[in-house]
């Protein structure tokens, strides 16, 4: 398994898919552990599915390299088993986080203050509230359909750029399954998540489910500025 310096968010995707085909036929084979031989950088989206994913299949996931400062940063994200309770200040990231689904606990709002503490002052106060919109629909969805006890998450701040990424996954029912037995039951993984993007909800009649065209939109458009 190997995370390169993907730059490109598509090359990025289809190195991740390569990487959880791999956890899968670990699993498969009944091995229970799988090389992460080359790590070119760490970052939530190529990282943390990975971490999630392997502990659902309860693989173990560890890392051959002989970069020491690689290991060393490993370390101090909590690679791979992750924390429960978010207690150390890093400036610059924040660790692997298993969070309960069932337990109203505080963790989130700690991730969503310690995330916006590199922007200055008067930026915080706009950017926290469209952060937790982003994460508290993202909790909502796996609360509500995911059928899963806990969900994952991992920050990671890149000075030099000023660019913050944050990850979060889970590993439940996902989109398929979430539409058996409704109006928009569909048989393909593709078809049920275009039927979330045009905010078909797997709930009642009466609801519409505008959580993830919004955050969609968000994400691509930003909030105008």
């Amino acid at each position: 398994m190997k995370i390169t310096n993907q730059y490109k968010i598509l090359d990025r995707l289809t190195e991740l898919i390569r990487n959880l085909k791999q956890v899968n036929e670990v699993s498969t084979s009944g091995k229970r552990v799988v090389e992460l031989s080359r790590v070119g950088w760490v970052c939530p989206i190529s990282f943390l599915p990975i971490v999630a994913y392997a502990d659902y299949m309860d693989v173990s996931v560890v890392y051959s390299g002989r970069d020491r400062n690689i290991s060393a940063y490993l370390n101090a994200i909590c690679f791979p088993k992750g924390v429960t309770e978010l207690t150390n200040i890093q400036r610059n990231f924040l660790p692997i986080t298993r969070v309960s689904c069932s337990d109203r606990n505080d963790i989130l709002s700690l991730y969503e203050d310690r995330i916006l503490n590199n922007l200055p002052i008067g930026q915080r106060h706009e950017a926290l509230s469209g952060l937790k919109y982003l994460t508290s629909e993202l909790e909502s969805n796996v609360r509500e359909h995911a059928q899963i006890e806990d969900y994952w998450i991992f920050a990671q701040y890149w000075a030099g750029s000023g660019i913050c990424e944050i990850g979060m996954c889970d590993t439940g029912i996902g989109y398929k399954q979430s539409y058996v037995g409704t109006p928009y039951e569909v048989t393909r993984h593709i078809d049920a998540i275009k039927n979330a993007l045009d905010g078909k909800s797997s709930k009642s009649l009466q609801e519409r489910g505008s959580g993830i065209p919004t955050i969609a939109r968000i994400l691509a458009e930003g909030y105008g500025r």
